[in-house]
């Protein structure tokens, strides 16, 4: 887990910290909505998976 400010961050502030990120990384690569995000990272907890599938993309995710 990330922490903030010295305080473990919950789950849901990392995953919405992830939203607001991808979010704007839309407003470069366009909508997520509908499209396929290829995930390589996708930890145990799922946070980025999470962001994208929030933001509409459909997620393949590479679990190890």
């Amino acid at each position: 887990m990330g922490t903030l400010r010295g305080r473990v961050a919950s789950q849901g502030q990392s995953v919405a910290r992830r939203i607001d990120f991808v979010a704007t990384l839309e407003t470069l690569a366009g909508a997520l909505a509908g499209r396929v995000v290829l995930d390589l990272g996708c930890g145990r907890e799922a946070l980025w998976t999470r962001a994208y599938v929030a933001r509409g993309a459909r997620v393949v995710a590479h679990v190890v």
